[in-house]
């Protein structure tokens, strides 16, 4: 499993009789474009539900217990506990994405998010050949909140730097608390997700260059990428 994704991988012995799915390319998706989710909301109980809806949006950021999730389908397909794991597909049968939650606060209806299959391939890959997958990482702890403060002083918006990991790759780079991301390599940084997107471009061990405000004030570092680390 991997928890920054919320995916995992299980291996099915006897196939006798099944018929995988065929996979479709979610780059290519289209708001408004119609969408099926199954799943099994509710346990056995409602086994093999079928949902319908469009989507909604894409390339959405959503808060996670392991921090936010970039890139995800925004569908009005509903989506309800046990769906997750479920394929999201599109009316050509082919599986455009997985479940993987609702968004259940309060006032919002009709928005369920599943990971594109694209973004999902390559760690379900890691997963199959080495048990496990690894996020390249700055190892830093990244926050939104101040957005709102570069919005209303007409400066650029970013990454806030809320903790460096003592001794990980941006400490040692120079990085410090309060230095705020708007840049890694050539690509515009404007929040928490932006910067997850941008680094999972990479591998563990590239070296990318970091565009940061520290007191208003622009300058570059050049980062060796490090391996993200959860608590499981």
């Amino acid at each position: 499993a991997d928890p920054p994704t919320d995916l995992a991988v299980l291996k099915i012995d006897d196939t006798t009789n099944l018929i995988a799915a065929s996979l479709g390319d979610s780059t290519k998706l289209a708001v408004g474009e119609p969408v099926v989710a199954i799943g099994n909301p509710g346990g056995n109980r409602f086994a093999r539900s079928v949902t319908t809806g469009v989507v909604s949006a894409i390339n959405r950021t959503l808060p996670m217990n392991n921090g936010p999730a970039t890139d995800l389908i925004q569908t009005d397909a509903a989506i309800n506990p046990g769906n997750s794991g479920g394929p999201l597909v599109n009316y050509q049968g082919l599986v455009i994405g997985i479940n993987t939650v609702k968004y259940a606060d309060y006032g919002f209806e009709g928005m369920g998010f599943a990971i594109p299959i694209s973004s999902a391939i390559p760690t379900i890959e890691q997963l199959i050949k080495y048990g496990k997958a690894k996020h390249p990482a700055l190892l830093v702890t990244v926050n939104d909140q101040y957005n709102a403060y570069a919005q209303y002083n007409n400066l650029p918006q970013g990454a806030y730097i809320q903790e460096v990991v003592p001794d990980g790759p941006a400490a040692k780079a120079g990085l410090k608390k309060g230095d705020v991301i708007i840049k890694v390599n050539d690509k515009t940084v404007k929040n928490s997700g932006d910067l997850i997107r941008e680094l999972y471009r990479y591998q563990v061990g590239d070296q990318v260059t970091v565009t940061y405000l520290r007191e208003n004030k622009t300058a570059e570092v050049q980062v060796t990428l490090g391996e993200l680390t959860t608590q499981d």
